[in-house]
């Protein structure tokens, strides 16, 4: 018999499964108590507070691992978290940042595993190119303004402007809505080649990063190059990296209003910043990681209000 004295452990790795459809946002996370007696599950607006007026609450019964919420507004941002519970109390919240059901649904692209992804020759948006290709593909993007908010849950992709482009010419713009860019639970990726922008301005993380990596309870082997992050809360947010490498190379962060780079959450891994120009933020680097290497190399931290390196 498992006791229910004591707390139930959290959930982990709450996380999308599968892709949303109109209406309907689809939630799946991990077990890890032997001792709950439910879930219980919160959502509110991205743009509200978690003791907002507008949370809405569900439970599900124990040893369940997925939700589906039905209903949503399509569009709309959503933040949800889930928590385990018994008769003694309830676990800390796993959470999940800046969801939105789409507003039509779009064809599935036809793709054959291990060759590229053009968009928008293959797949019509950049979100459907990375839906469609396979760990270790790349998604090749054509010049031109793409206003998505990407979700990244697959390992070992790459996403990169296409041969003949700049990062200039090829730019992803959130709309100021949510991240622009929002990498978890996965291993090992890599973007360059493009600008990314226009994150929300809501001086929050990671609702307000342009780009957010959180690898949750996996390592992960990370490599940004030549960027422009630019026109957000944060440039780039790293969370739950506890082992493995970041590697941020030849980008442009300016013009955020928060911090050009936050590595709260960083843990024991090694980071390389390397030729980089980081001008014209709040904060140029956050580092209030514990544990870990860092390599700071060649470059530009300058014209930073508050703080270049803090």
């Amino acid at each position: 018999t498992t006791s229910t004295s004591t707390l139930p452990t959290a959930p982990i790795n709450l996380r999308l499964y599968p892709d949303p459809i109109p209406g309907t946002i689809y939630l799946l996370w991990n077990d890890t108590s032997a001792n709950e007696e439910r879930f219980e599950i919160e959502r509110k607006l991205s743009s509200d507070s978690w003791s907002g007026t507008n949370l809405a609450f569900y439970q599900v019964p124990a040893n369940t691992t997925t939700f589906t919420n039905t209903g949503v507004t399509n569009g709309v941002s959503y933040d949800y978290n889930v928590q385990a519970c018994n008769s003694a109390g309830c676990s800390t919240w796993s959470y999940f940042y800046g969801v939105s059901a789409p507003t039509s649904t779009t064809a599935a692209v036809s793709h054959t595993c291990g060759t590229p992804v053009y968009v928008p020759q293959d797949a019509s948006s950049v979100q459907a190119g990375l839906n469609a290709a396979c760990s270790g593909d790349t998604v090749y993007v054509s010049a031109g303004t793409y206003y998505e908010n990407l979700t990244v849950q697959k390992s070992g992709l790459t996403l990169k402007g296409v041969a003949g482009t700049t990062p200039e010419t090829v730019v992803v713009d959130g709309s100021s809505a949510s991240t622009v860019l929002k990498v978890t639970n996965v291993t090992s990726f890599t973007v360059e080649g493009m600008t990314i922008r226009n994150a929300s301005k809501c001086n929050c993380a990671p609702n307000g990063s342009a780009l957010h990596i959180s690898p949750g309870s996996s390592n992960g082997i990370f490599t940004v190059r030549n960027l422009i992050i630019r026109d957000s809360s944060y440039g780039l947010t790293l969370w739950n990296m506890t082992s493995g490498s970041f590697s941020l190379e030849r980008s442009l962060i300016t013009g955020l209003s928060a911090a050009g780079i936050d590595d709260g959450h960083f843990g024991s891994a090694v980071l390389y910043l390397t030729n980089n120009t980081i001008v014209g933020n709040k904060i140029g680097y956050g580092d209030s990681g514990s544990g870990g290497q860092r390599t700071i190399k060649n470059n530009i931290i300058a014209n930073n209000s508050d703080y270049g390196i803090n």
